[in-house]
């Protein structure tokens, strides 16, 4: 009988009051360990595990014993008399009938065991999902915050300029409301940030570190890579379709054999006690006895083809499931080489359009060009920035499900794959 399961696994890599991070799969590790929604359910799957235990032991014989004590009232007598027993049954034969139910039961238990750890990488998956997004908006907030610095500068300078005559009101008006927009924009990534902090109740300085942790999926070989491991690998959700169907399976032949005779041996022993207490001699008892089902008024009939047609719908649902899981892969690899060759490209524009903004800059705190000239060079960088963040995210988010619908393991895929 399995007596732990994977999520308390999880518990023992870190402390029950604190867990310290120093990568990304550490910060995920320390996360999952301390999630309740995850404690929950594998609490629920080990409940059924429980309900699972009694049909594994099923071929055992049981064993009861019994006291009573009786009293008879005849006028002004009163007879008593006790007695005690002690019994033990056993199924001698039934057509294999409980060693199939055996084998159901360890079916079974084997796919609340893979339902476990596809919860856990579930789970797993949506952290890391959030992670990668906090990673987004962190580096979009490092951005945000010099934009905001370089805006106040640049309204300083504005305002001497206007107070001068040297600036339109126009132009002043606009510097003024470009620099509330950013930092009413900044607030928003601060809130942000905030939010993911808040749901998982870590520390931002803790999450600050975080950093892109799988940069070689901008490498060239990275989609053979993913194809690949696509080819040899097989997702949880296929292992719990191919053992919940071996489960069925084993149901249908185990119900099968009811239509087998029962022969079944019980063997007793017991010994009765008169009014003084004095024993009679041991009573020693043993029964051979046979059964063979005649009418059951279509129950068994009616449950062997309930799980035919369960099996059938498992059958159907696994091909389905296959099948979307197969163009899912197939999307997300072709996806993340047009994300990867966008992200090799885009690297050098953005770099040029910051050049261009930070020459732009100081060309309009000379009063050589004016303000909406230097706002649209700006613009262009700021777009072209955020632009890199979500591909980047997209990125990361890809592979994320990319390995949820290929592997058992995200971390183990993530290594396979470099």
């Amino acid at each position: 009988m399995k007596t732990g399961c994977a999520f308390f696994s999880l518990i023992l890599m870190c402390s029950t009051s604190v867990c310290y991070a120093d990568s990304f799969q550490d910060m995920i590790t320390s996360i999952l360990a301390q999630d309740g929604l995850l404690k929950s359910e594998s609490l629920s799957i080990e409940a059924s595990r429980e309900e699972l235990v009694p049909k594994s032991f099923v071929h055992l014989p049981e064993v009861t014993t019994s006291a009573s004590t009786s009293k008879l009232h005849a006028g002004s007598k009163t007879q008593t008399s006790s007695n005690i027993s002690l019994s033990a049954s056993a199924v001698v034969f039934n057509g294999g009938h409980d060693s199939l139910v055996r084998d159901v039961a360890k079916k079974r238990t084997q796919k609340l065991d893979l339902e476990e750890s596809k919860k856990i990488l579930d789970r797993t998956a949506t952290v890391a999902q959030d992670l990668i997004e906090y990673v987004s908006k962190s580096r979009s907030l490092i951005e945000r915050e010099k934009w905001l610095k370089s805006r106040r500068s640049i309204l300083e300078n504005a305002e001497i300029r206007f107070n001068k005559g040297l600036l339109a009101g126009e132009e002043w008006i606009r510097l003024k409301i470009d620099f509330d927009n950013a930092q009413n924009e900044f607030e928003q990534s601060k809130l942000d940030l905030n939010i993911i902090s808040g749901r998982y109740q870590m520390d931002t300085k803790q999450l600050d570190q975080l950093s892109w942790p799988w940069l070689h999926l901008l490498s060239d070989k990275t989609a053979s890579s993913l194809n690949s491991f696509a080819t040899v690998s097989s997702s949880l959700d296929t292992r719990i379709d191919e053992v919940s169907r071996e489960a069925s399976s084993l149901a249908i032949k185990a119900e099968r054999r009811r239509y087998f005779p029962e022969f079944s041996l019980s063997a007793g022993i017991s010994r009765n006690f008169n009014e003084d207490n004095l024993p009679s001699d041991i009573q020693k008892s043993t029964t051979l006895a046979v059964s063979l089902p005649l009418f059951s008024r279509f129950q068994t009939e009616s449950q062997i083809n309930s799980l035919i047609k369960q099996q059938a719908s498992e059958k159907s649902r696994a091909e389905y499931q296959s099948s979307e899981n197969k163009r899912t892969v197939e999307f997300v690899i072709q996806d993340i080489k047009r994300l990867r060759d966008r992200l090799n490209k885009d690297k050098g524009i953005s770099k040029l359009a910051r050049d261009v903004m930070e020459k732009s800059r100081e060309r309009f705190l000379q009063g050589k060009i004016s303000a909406n000239d230097f706002n649209s060079d700006e613009s262009r960088y700021i777009n072209l920035y955020d632009s890199w963040l979500k591909d980047m995210e997209s990125l990361h988010k890809d592979f994320i499900v990319f390995c949820k619908n290929t592997s058992t393991d995200i971390f183990a895929c993530v290594e396979s794959v470099k």
